[in-house]
């Protein structure tokens, strides 16, 4: 949306450079601002998903390793159980 807006006002000065330079000058300095103004939101905007993306990352990779330390030694106590389960069967059999 800000993309085509800039796009939009870069046409529009342009048209008015070709009009008549000095006659518009007023208007093509403040819209030139404007273009300036929109295309450093367009980059706020970008570096703004660009940290979210790696803020919500971060957090899946911590609330993963977090499982995995609470949970390490629960699975291994259960995977011994199993082995020693299996083990009896095999001498009992």
């Amino acid at each position: 949306m800000v993309q085509e807006d800039i796009t939009k006002m870069e046409h529009a000065l342009e048209q008015l450079k070709a009009a008549g330079e000095d006659l518009f000058s007023d208007e093509i300095t403040a819209l030139h601002g404007r273009i300036v103004a929109a295309q450093d939101e367009l980059a706020a905007e970008a570096d703004k998903a660009a940290q979210e993306g790696s803020r919500e990352a971060t957090e899946a990779k911590d609330e993963i390793d977090s499982w995995w330390v609470s949970h390490r030694n629960d699975i291994y106590q259960a995977v011994e159980i199993v082995a020693l389960a299996y083990i009896i069967y095999r001498l009992a059999c």
